[in-house]
């Protein structure tokens, strides 16, 4: 088996570069991202790809909650359901 040490250094501007950057990707996006390192992953360590499991979590928040991380996220689509939400 391959060993590989990976050291990444990162100031807090390229982190909360990073962080809008991929808040912008639309969840499909993201998904796809992780789906192509996860095939690289193992690529490098040799080992048969397994799928990624379609399990769906419903998480159930109360409206105060909601409006909570609705704000948290400064979205323009997030903004828009805060005023409907009100």
């Amino acid at each position: 088996m391959k060993q590989f040490k990976i050291f990444s250094l990162k100031s807090r501007r390229t982190v909360a570069h990073d962080r809008a950057y991929w808040a912008a990707k639309s969840p499909e996006d993201r998904i796809n991202a992780m789906e192509i390192l996860r095939r690289q992953w193992y690529n490098i360590h040799n080992e048969r790809p397994k799928r990624i499991s379609k399990v769906i979590r419903i998480i159930k928040l109360h409206k105060k909650d909601l409006i909570i991380n609705k704000r948290s996220t400064g979205r323009a689509q997030d903004n828009l359901d805060l005023s409907m939400l009100k």
